[in-house]
């Protein structure tokens, strides 16, 4: 019976329950670029499925352009 629960799950249910697991540890790293990226896919996998193609290509342009490291020039003057 288990089984048939599992195999009826989608990408959203995955990630609702992959969040419920890792939310103590993600409480500290919040605003780590790899969790945010991580909660991105999802999201972006869920919009697909749901067919919100203009929601999904946002969701793919903030995960690409939040996984770039910043340029050492910009660092330096964020940290005046």
């Amino acid at each position: 019976m288990g089984e048939d629960k599992n195999k009826n799950k989608n990408s959203f249910d995955s990630f609702k329950e992959w969040f419920e697991d890792h939310k103590l540890r993600a409480v500290g790293n919040i605003l780590s670029p790899t969790l945010l990226i991580n909660i991105f896919f999802y999201v972006l996998v869920y919009l697909i499925h749901k067919r919100c193609l203009w929601l999904s290509g946002m969701a793919a342009s903030i995960a690409y352009n939040w996984s770039k490291p910043e340029k050492t020039s910009v660092k330096i003057i964020h940290a005046r």
